[in-house]
């Protein structure tokens, strides 16, 4: 049953193998990365290390999330604050 769920979590994240057989081989000496291919495109040895450093879809989404979010946060704080002093 976890066999079914790792390959849903794959298949949802293309970068997710790249990510994993890389972390794999940084604790196992023997195992080395040559090459993959991505979605159909062939990537050597080094373009698959920089495929494993790229962030998963969730991280990626928080990301965006919390640069959207930012902007109108610290003008929620600006309104408040010019609210506080004409109180005052």
């Amino acid at each position: 049953m976890k066999d079914l769920q790792l390959w849903r979590y794959l298949k949802d994240d293309a970068t997710a193998p790249a990510r994993i057989l890389h972390n794999f081989a940084k604790t196992v000496p023997a195992l080395e990365l040559k090459a993959g291919i991505v979605e159909g495109t062939y990537y050597d040895a080094d373009a698959i290390k920089a495929v494993a450093a790229i962030p998963g879809r969730d991280e990626l989404l928080g990301r965006l999330l919390g640069s959207i979010k930012s902007p109108i946060s610290n003008l929620a704080r600006v309104l408040n604050q010019i609210a506080e002093k004409q109180e005052a």
